[in-house]
């Protein structure tokens, strides 16, 4: 198989996001403050595993929060497709999609193997136009990403401007490793947030 370079891997996946948001403007999440532990497939109990913040330059740039059948510290354990997962993401403050699709796109690159990227180009256009759609995101909207062995990958937009959520399931058995592998992989988006989120 023909070995991708980074700049090859960079562009598969910038192209899709870039294709798929075009010049939408995505306004910030807000700070999440759910208490009660969500629910994911079957109606299956979750538990706080971890939660942190993402660090930026100079500024906190969103909150997350993981929930698992079984507490965890092996991010190995929360990618496998075993049991019933949720990650939850709360922008702190405003982002461009162009910036989300950079900071998804740097989290890609850098923990996707080559073979990810390649057969889930359709799944990262489709998260794009996700994303898109939502137009204007406001405080108390949330991102969350649910795994179930039996119903897949959803992927959840949580908005103020929707009367329901707006959600999206992917079969791809790699959706939620590849998706995780930002925050949980061996080149995390930051550092000190994958230690937060597994505990």
């Amino acid at each position: 198989m023909k070995t991708l370079s980074w700049k090859s891997r960079a562009a598969t996946a910038t192209v899709c996001f870039a294709t798929a948001l075009g010049a939408v403007q995505l306004p910030a999440y807000a700070l999440d403050a759910a208490t009660v532990a969500p629910q994911a497939g079957n109606s299956t109990t979750l538990v706080l595993n971890g939660t942190g913040v993402r660090r930026g330059t100079t500024s906190y740039l969103y909150t997350a929060k993981l929930y698992l059948e079984h507490k965890t510290a092996s991010s190995a354990e929360v990618l496998q497709n075993n049991g019933a997962k949720q990650f939850r993401m709360v922008m702190l403050q405003d982002a461009s999609a162009a910036q989300m699709a950079d900071l998804l796109t740097e989290g890609l690159v850098a923990n996707a193997s080559e073979d990810d990227l390649i057969t889930m180009v359709s799944e990262i256009f489709d998260v794009g136009v996700l994303l898109s759609e939502q137009g204007k995101l406001s405080a108390g909207d949330s991102f969350e990403i649910d795994s179930h062995p039996a119903a897949g990958t959803t992927l959840t937009i949580r908005s103020s401007a929707h009367s329901a959520p707006i959600t999206q399931t992917f079969a791809n058995p790699r959706m939620f490793k590849v998706m995780m592998g930002i925050w949980l992989g061996e080149h995390p988006a930051d550092l000190g947030l994958k230690s937060a989120l597994l505990g």
